[in-house]
């Protein structure tokens, strides 16, 4: 065995026979049995010898590429990579090629089938003008070349040094000359194979090459231990709780279908009929009717459902494939009816064909619109019930409102939904827009519920019910504990819109608004603090779109109006990432900054639908530092142009996963993301004041729903974690620790923040450790504080990064308390793929 140690492991790029013989040479050959020639898709070729290959990639329309979004053409010698630390070294030569060839080959290191790093001669004048080709790069998928060398790379001899999670990347022209470094790839995912690749791109010539002497040696290092130090006496800034804020938009299932507990879509009959005569996404239920909507005997939205019932047969409508799902409770149904030679009662039933859940008869409608409830108490399970209101002929029935909420709503809302809200202790949360909001009235949403009119809402192509307007936001607000944060209409509407919203929210019953809200039940000014002027109004999205110049004058416009109703509102502007949209923020802050307290900032992350998933991993979890570059450049711009200290309020942030907005299902890597964002947040604390996840629920939901159950994410793990136990004085915190390569840059694979409570006497340091395999250890220091051996410990974690908390396993990723005594003469343990929260007690 000594002497195997000892051996190069020559890696002979032949056949079977060659691989026979290397193995019967050493036995740590024996697992390089699995050496393979993959070409992904037909056409470079490999002439294979004692110990050398020859490879020929073929010009193609766009080449054989190795890149992001699953892409992963180029072919490759491969075998599986060796656990602990190798080198990996061989020669390569170009052959072939033409001045116009697009190519990057050498060495290889596979995480993924579509995720590599590679080192080696790289040309590339379609993507590159100026360039000394062919220069020797290092390069990973999705990622800015790591190194660039400008030498002459025809002829190398090359080689990779893994030592834990670094790749050390050596080169030397010939034998016996120094080998000479050149760059280094730090990665988290452990290595699956090792190699050679042939990778073009672009339409270039085709290119040959060579790969000789391909060896495989193994190594040691030692691991490192990591050190994090606690000023305890030092002063980092104030954190407001703001930055925990959430955002609610009237869009997909956030509210309607989230929050809100109606159950029945279209519930006041407006839109187009069907070629029967029955409206939109209701059927037709029973024999022999005959439907029409009726626009001269209606309740609410200018037309009711009509329906003429034969002698003898009983019909109606219902809901059918509409994914109600029912479980074992007590639900109400209120329906607005009238009827015509009606003579019998109308039955409202929960139902699966003929299999009745539940049922009611309503005995008698009257001949004018009337409301009347019943309830429905269901003892079974169906995700996809039907819902039916009928009745026997002959006569005429009218509906003109129906509505079915589970019987535990709290005034209108779900009782489930408002208990995972307030476990978060929201500070403060957003509302109505979002892009909606640019074309919301909101005098639509106020008065009694059910003659509310639907609005066709352009933004996002849906119909608005407007059952949650304003005194119903308020009283959300109000049972979740949290202030309101309304974003008034600056598109579509005008300040003296503004002005009324803000007179009917904080004026007293003396002022025209402040007595309508009154009259709606509110006689006591609702006292809103912060008040958006618009959203993202630089966007060609947005309805009422403007250039900066003319938003900022109507913005001052609207913050005249509106201070003048209330001197003590907060105001928020629209702002952009750094200065982007034609130096919008320099713009707006010049001439309206002062009329501000805010300037507002949106970041999204999306991540490519078809990337593995550590690629994915590596694009979400280096989105915190995105985040922390941008916002730092953003408060850098209005800090230079704004008459006045303005903060940003970082109200729109989160990660768009590629399956649509209402099926967010994040994994735990999004909860250490979000954690990320935080001690971002913290870091930023004198120049961020405000953040709102976007969205609360279901759409990009931190909290996801169906009509039963409620699923808690590692987002609102994360949420949970902080909003509950971090406090506002920040620490300064040093940390030494590994680092790691992402398409951001490198990131510190422990990312620590501090806090201390206002008397002194508690102190709570948060670690997040973003590997997403290795434990790591790390020493603590804390200087300044002197805590009792016992802390209070939450940790947030589950079986791996990418575990997700879904309808049915909704407790896959956790949080762990418990008490520990900490030793801080020892190394503490942070787990992988982990958030963790250590909460220590004065001596």
């Amino acid at each position: 065995m000594d002497s195997a140690l000892r051996l190069s492991l020559l890696l002979c790029v032949c056949g079977v026979a060659s691989l026979a013989a290397a193995a019967r040479a050493s036995e740590q050959l024996l697992d390089m049995q699995k050496l393979q020639w993959l070409t992904p898709v037909e056409g470079p070729t490999c002439e294979l010898s004692e110990r050398s290959a020859l490879v020929r990639v073929p010009q193609a329309p766009d080449g054989y590429n190795h890149w992001v979004d699953g892409v992963a053409h180029a072919p490759t010698l491969q075998i599986e990579a060796p656990d602990g630390d190798w080198d990996l070294s061989a020669k390569i030569d170009l052959i072939d090629f033409t001045p116009n060839s697009n190519f990057h080959v050498g060495l290889v290191v596979g995480f993924a089938d579509a995720y590599v790093i590679i080192f080696g001669p790289f040309q590339g004048p379609a993507v590159w003008k100026e360039g000394k080709w062919p220069e020797l790069w290092l390069e990973g998928t999705g990622m800015p070349a790591m190194s660039r060398l400008k030498i002459d790379a025809r002829a190398l001899e090359l080689q990779i040094r893994k030592r834990q999670n670094e790749y050390a990347c050596y080169y030397r022209k010939g034998e016996g000359a120094k080998w000479e470094r050149c760059g280094e790839y730090l990665g988290v995912f452990p290595p699956r194979f090792i190699g050679v690749i042939g990778k073009t791109f672009s339409n270039g010539p085709g290119i040959a090459f060579s790969a000789r002497d391909l060896r495989v040696e193994p190594a040691s290092s030692e691991h490192s231990t990591a050190r994090i130090w606690v000023d305890a006496k030092s002063s980092g800034g104030r954190i407001d709780r703001n930055i925990y804020g959430h955002f609610i938009e009237h869009l997909g299932r956030c509210i309607y279908g989230g929050i809100w507990a109606e159950m029945l879509y279209n519930r006041k009959f407006t839109g187009g009929v069907d070629s029967q005569g029955v409206i939109e996404s209701w059927s037709a239920f029973g024999e022999d009717a005959k439907y029409s909507r009726d626009n001269i005997e209606f309740y609410t939205s200018c037309q009711s459902q009509r329906i003429e019932l034969a002698p003898g047969k009983e019909a109606g409508i219902g809901k059918r494939d509409a994914n109600l799902a029912i479980k074992p409770q007590r639900y109400v149904v209120r329906a607005v009816l009238k009827q015509k030679e009606l003579s019998g009662g109308v039955t409202v039933a929960l139902r699966q064909g003929k299999h009745i859940y539940a049922s009611a008869l309503i005995p008698e409608v009257g001949e004018d619109w009337s409301e009347y409830t019943v309830q429905l108490d269901v003892l079974e399970s169906d995700p996809n019930a039907e819902f039916s209101v009928t009745a026997v002929g002959p006569g005429t029935l009218w509906i003109g409102c129906l509505s079915m909420m589970p019987a535990d709503n709290v005034e209108g809302m779900r009782r489930d939904v408002l208990e995972a809200i307030k476990r978060i202790k929201p500070p403060l949360v957003r509302w109505p827009g979002g892009n909606m909001v640019s074309g919301y009235h909101w005098e639509d949403g106020i008065g009694p519920r059910d003659k509310r009119m639907p609005r066709w809402e352009r933004a996002w192509n849906a119909w608005e019910w407007n059952d949650f307007g304003t005194d119903e936001y308020i009283r959300f607000c109000r049972l979740v504990g949290t202030e309101p944060y309304i974003c008034v209409n600056a598109g579509e509407g005008q300040a003296d819109e503004a002005a009324r919203w803000v007179e009917y929210c904080n004026g007293s019953p003396d002022t025209p608004y402040g007595r309508l809200r009154a009259l709606n039940g509110h006689p006591e000014p609702y006292n809103v603090k912060y008040w958006g002027i618009g959203n993202e109004m630089y966007g060609d999205w947005q309805l009422g779109h403007l250039d900066a110049t003319k938003y900022a004058l109507k913005s001052i416009e609207f913050a005249c109006a509106m201070k003048a109703v209330d001197p003590s509102i907060v105001l928020v502007g629209v702002g952009v990432d750094n200065d982007s949209f034609g130096n919008w923020n320099s713009t707006v802050a010049q001439i309206a900054g002062s009329y501000y307290d805010y300037l507002s900032v949106h970041y999204y992350k999306g991540p490519r639908a078809k990337d593995p998933k550590e690629l994915t991993y590596l694009n979400l979890i280096c989105a915190s530092l995105e985040i922390e570059k941008m916002l730092a450049a953003t408060a850098d711009v209005v800090e230079h142009n704004s008459p006045k200290k303005l903060p940003l309020a970082f109200d729109e942030w989160n990660i768009w996963l590629p399956h649509g907005l209402d099926s967010s299902m994040y994994a735990l890597r999004d909860g250490l993301f979000a954690a990320g964002v935080f001690h971002t947040l913290h870091r930023l604390c004198d120049r961020v004041k405000m953040a709102n996840l976007a969205q609360l629920v279901n759409v990009l939901g931190a909290i996801q729903t169906s009509m039963t159950e409620v699923v808690e994410t590692p987002i609102y793990k994360a949420f949970e974690l902080y909003s509950n136990l971090f406090e506002a004085n920040r620490l300064e915190v040093n940390a030494e620790c590994n680092l790691f390569d992402t398409p951001a840059g490198r990131m510190p694979v422990l990312d620590a923040s501090a806090a201390i409570s206002e008397d002194g006497t508690k102190l709570v340091l948060a670690v997040i450790n973003r590997d997403p395999v290795s434990d790591h250890l790390a020493e603590l220091k804390i200087s300044g504080f002197k805590p009792r051996a016992c802390a209070q410990v939450a940790v947030l974690n589950g079986p791996s990064a990418f575990a997700v908390n879904n309808f049915g396993k909704p407790e896959q990723v956790t949080i762990e308390r418990k008490s520990v005594d900490v030793d801080f003469s020892k190394p503490y343990s942070f787990p992988a793929h982990s958030v963790t929260i250590m909460v220590m007690k004065a001596q």
